[in-house]
């Protein structure tokens, strides 16, 4: 669109003003010509003569140099039939001048005036008509580039507006689009996140999260995932405690055990019946225990199981959580190249509007030179005015003159007679004059309205081309606002994969922190399996200890010697 402004506003400065400018210098020449040429008739002498010969050789060179520039000048093929047909009478006009003057040197005035009002001014007016044909054309199609030149602003008014309505949308949508997704996947303000896998990575189980509306991303998981390490470490703490009080039980049953034992030593000085029948209470009581401690044994045990395969299942759900914290760093720096590209496509943006702005300065500057041009044309056309007003003036006074002379001449009678002849022919030639002079001036008004359109013409396209540079700037600051915005964007962004990588090492260590608590799970449940085997053989000692009871109980005192070696060793350890 500018380049087509910019074509209009080439096309009014070097082709239609100039043609005008010279077509008004060929007709005031033409007329200048003319002008000398019958003063060439009326005068003479020979000296007046000769200078009025090197006036018509000047102005005829001058005539033609000026032709042939606004021969240059023409665009149309109508306007070149027309100055072709304006050329050739040019030329006619030429030869029959010669012979005008050929007469008036041979002060043939007669004959001289005769070709004056016949042939030559027939083909002076029939090429002053050509003339205002031209000063038609070019006038019109002035007004037509002119009437291009808007309809161009108006197209590209529209055209950049609607670039720079979408550009700002798209700039905007890609924004939105950004954020919007790496907060979907977050589900919770960056900072926020950062903050929070702070303080659980620090140790802080018993954080209270903040009301959260809407569901998914890592806050979510975060969230689950500090419920479930609190419910494990409650599960591993309250299967440490009954373990603690499982082999507290087992401990006080070895003390009994070891009292029993006792027992039947004393039972060998005191009494083997007595003894005996108190180590079979003892016993009795030491089974019930030992099966009992054994079952809870067994019990825990299945605890600790659970609760390591709980363990694992939570170091599971933390890996997961931990590749879904990468994928959503991941994420975010993808995101930040996409905002990069976003950003540099809006440089990219504000550059050429840059450029745009600057043709369109560049078009204003023509513009305004033009606008100059153009004034200067205007008062070239009002000076020639002025001068055809003088013109007009002089044959008014020569046309008054002659009519003077004529009545002198009268008042002289037969002797004055001639010279009424003279004063006759000059009245007829200031009238003529008068007749030409009323002509030219009809076509320099035209001219000069002409001018002045094209003077208004300028003027609104040096406005529509200041609101379309106002346009381009207002454009060039949308499109910085939106560079800024996007590098706001990608900062936030930056900021998200940030906390995204502490979180993940804040995950990390979590799931340090699990794997450890499952292998105390571990070490917990060893020891359950050790106390189960310890408790397994303390009832197989009861057992042992009844059956030594029972053969007390039968066998008398001496039952105790009658024992084997390896069972009173079993007995008693």
């Amino acid at each position: 669109m500018l380049g087509k402004i910019d074509a209009v506003v080439s096309d009014l400065e070097g082709n239609w003003l100039p043609s005008i400018d010279n077509i008004s210098l060929i007709n005031n020449q033409f007329q200048s010509y003319r002008r000398f040429e019958l003063l060439h008739v009326l005068s003479t002498s020979k000296e007046g003569m000769r200078g009025y010969d090197n006036e018509l050789e000047k102005n005829s060179e001058s005539l033609y140099k000026m032709m042939s520039k606004y021969e240059k000048l023409i665009s149309t093929n109508e306007e070149r039939q027309i100055y072709k047909d304006f050329e050739r009478k040019v030329s006619q006009y030429m030869v029959v001048s010669k012979k005008l003057t050929d007469l008036s040197r041979k002060n043939q005035n007669e004959e001289a005036k005769v070709l004056a009002e016949g042939e030559s001014r027939t083909i002076f007016f029939a090429a002053l008509a050509d003339m205002n044909k031209l000063v038609a054309i070019n006038r019109d199609g002035g007004a037509a580039s002119a009437l291009a030149g808007r309809a161009a602003y108006s197209l590209g008014k529209i055209t950049i507006v609607s670039i720079l309505i979408g550009a700002t949308l798209l700039g905007v949508m890609v924004c939105v689009f950004i954020i919007r997704g790496v907060n979907k996947q977050l589900g919770e303000d960056p900072g926020y996140l950062h903050e929070v896998a702070s303080r659980i990575a620090a140790g802080e189980m018993d954080i209270r999260f903040r009301e959260h509306h809407g569901d998914g991303g890592v806050f979510a998981v975060l969230k689950q995932m500090v419920a479930n390490l609190k419910q494990k470490i409650e599960e591993a703490t309250a299967t440490s405690a009954q373990a603690a009080d499982e082999a507290r039980k087992a401990r006080e049953a070895t003390q009994v055990a070891e009292k029993a034992t006792a027992a039947a030593e004393s039972a060998k000085a005191e009494g083997m019946l007595q003894a005996a029948d108190r180590l079979s209470s003892v016993v009795h009581v030491i089974s019930s225990a030992s099966e009992q401690l054994s079952a809870q044994v067994e019990q825990s045990s299945q605890g600790a199981e659970h609760q390591s395969h709980r363990l694992a299942e939570t170091a599971t759900a933390m890996e997961e959580m931990n590749a879904t914290v990468l994928e959503v760093a991941r994420n975010a720096s993808q995101a930040t190249d996409t905002a990069e590209k976003a950003k540099s496509m809006a440089q990219e943006g504000a550059t050429i509007v840059g450029k745009v702005v600057s043709g369109i300065g560049e078009v204003q500057t023509q513009s305004l030179e033009l606008k100059s041009d153009m004034t200067v044309l205007g008062k070239q056309a009002e000076d020639i005015g002025q001068i055809m007003n003088v013109i007009s003036d002089i044959a008014d006074q020569t046309n008054l003159l002659a009519l003077n002379a004529a009545i002198e001449a009268a008042r002289a009678g037969d002797a004055g007679r001639g010279f009424a002849v003279v004063a006759d022919e000059v009245r007829k030639l200031a009238e003529k004059t008068m007749t030409a002079t009323k002509e030219v001036g009809a076509a320099i008004q035209q001219i000069q309205n002409g001018t002045r359109k094209n003077i208004d013409n300028v003027d609104r396209t040096v406005k529509t081309i200041e609101d379309a540079t106002g346009l381009a700037k207002a454009s060039g600051e949308a499109l910085t606002q939106i560079v800024n915005f996007v590098d706001r964007s990608t900062d936030q962004v930056r900021a998200i994969a940030t906390a995204s990588e502490e979180q993940s090492s804040a995950s990390e260590e979590i799931n340090r922190s699990v794997e450890e608590v499952n292998r105390i799970a571990a070490e917990t449940m060893d020891a359950l399996r050790q106390s189960a085997q310890a408790v397994s053989d303390l009832a197989q000692q009861a057992q042992e200890l009844g059956s030594m009871v029972q053969e007390m109980q039968g066998g008398g005192s001496g039952a105790t010697a009658a024992l084997p070696a390896a069972k009173r060793r079993r007995a008693l350890t």
